[in-house]
């Protein structure tokens, strides 16, 4: 299997929008979670083809890692795979419930139960996910953020303030480091804010997609 890093995932969105082969020069991209730091290195690697960038509960920052007994057990050959997949299989875990402002409404049942239809589906989705843990670089390289900063390009940053997996400070920060960038704090708002309070996230995108 291929590493699941960071810049496999640039390359395929590089790939589709060279298969879709739109009309567009620049585009406007949207990163959640650790769609924030892919849409942040394909900006570094492909500056021109950027318009504009939102960054929602981005990883690239600080986040709140497992404990290092857990990822010593998981790198265990064989045995690490195994249970992955045993607890992933499961769906529900204290640490996906923590993610959620709301984890007893039915939102959250129905992920999880579309969740556990995916991995029942598609068997090669854990082995992917289970590689992203291990090869994808959380923390965004600041080059990345450096390249960014000099394209002096519009940034939305969108972040509940009750995020328990990329804490709201990181908003502060992405805002600090981006002089070009908005701010959007929705109060109450956890790591699944888009499912939770999505009318809000969807308002803030709208005004600034539609700001010229």
């Amino acid at each position: 299997d291929v590493p699941m890093n960071v810049d496999l995932f640039v390359s395929q969105i590089a790939e589709l929008l060279y298969a879709l082969n739109l009309s567009y020069d620049k585009y406007n991209l949207y990163g959640v979670s650790m769609g924030g730091v892919i849409i942040q290195r394909f900006t570094e690697l492909y500056p021109s083809k950027v318009s504009k960038l939102i960054l929602c509960n981005s990883t690239g920052l600080d986040i709140v890692k497992p404990p290092s007994i857990l990822i010593s057990i998981l790198s265990i050959p064989v045995l690490g795979p195994l249970l992955f997949k045993f607890v992933m299989q499961r769906g529900e875990s204290k640490s996906v419930r923590a993610q959620w402002a709301n984890p007893d409404s039915d939102e959250y049942k129905r992920c999880i139960k579309l969740f556990q239809q995916t991995c029942q589906q598609h068997p090669g989705y854990l082995r992917s996910l289970f590689s992203t843990i291990f090869y994808f670089d959380f923390h965004l390289a600041f080059k990345s953020i450096e390249c960014i900063q000099k394209l002096n390009i519009p940034i939305l940053i969108i972040w509940g303030d009750k995020d328990t997996l990329t804490p709201v400070e990181n908003a502060y920060r992405y805002h600090d480091f981006y002089k070009t960038s908005t701010l959007k704090i929705i109060p109450g708002a956890n790591h699944s804010l888009l499912i939770e309070q999505p009318k809000q996230a969807i308002d803030a995108i709208k005004t600034f997609l539609n700001d010229k």
